[in-house]
């Protein structure tokens, strides 16, 4: 039982904090940034809005918001391992790794968690 919840809290930190920190990181490069947007950028931008939903969607729905969140996770990991230059390998870890792992805990946890 006590595994259960190490399980679901690990999903919660893992994606609520890389939900926060890549809106940070978008929100602070727009707002300082004086680059012209992009389609990149708005693809990435609606990807990480995508995984943060999914996040939030997980704290009520753990099955429907892990499975979700696993797919924008791996979405996201192809589409940083397409436009990073070099090391491709540590742009899609940075990225979509964290999401991908919260995505995956709350599966497994949807899986095994008890019934009330």
């Amino acid at each position: 039982m006590k595994i259960n919840r190490i399980i679901l809290n690990s999903a919660r930190i893992i994606g609520l904090t890389a939900g926060f920190l890549w809106t940070f990181i978008l929100l602070s490069g727009s707002i300082t940034s004086n680059s012209v947007y992009n389609r990149q950028l708005t693809f990435l931008f609606l990807l990480i809005v995508a995984n943060f939903a999914s996040v939030i969607l997980a704290l009520w729905s753990e099955k429907l918001g892990g499975i979700l969140l696993t797919t924008f996770s791996l979405t996201l990991c192809a589409f940083a391992i397409v436009i990073a230059g070099r090391n491709k390998i540590i742009a899609a870890s940075v990225s979509g790794i964290p999401f991908l792992v919260s995505g995956i805990l709350f599966i497994i946890y949807s899986r095994i968690k008890p019934e009330h």
